[in-house]
């Protein structure tokens, strides 16, 4: 009996395959050039800032914010 190749049309060949895995080793080579700096800045030198919170309406109150506290203790 011969044997008989299953081929999927929708799979991926042994070629492309070897294709995309050279492409993605290409790109991981390259990654330690790329100036991370620019895109993601270190959070360890820049400083909080605090923000003003205001509703909608322009107006501010304390008593319009309720606290987060658990119903149970």
């Amino acid at each position: 009996m011969s044997e008989q190749c299953v081929v999927d049309k929708n799979g991926v060949s042994k070629r492309d395959f070897l294709k995309l895995l050279t492409a993605g080793g290409v790109a991981l080579a390259f990654t330690p050039f790329i100036q991370w700096g620019k895109f993601m800045p270190n959070p360890d030198t820049m400083s909080p800032k605090k923000a003003q919170v205001t509703p909608s309406d322009g107006t501010f109150s304390v008593n319009f914010y309720s606290q987060n506290v658990p119903d149970s203790y």
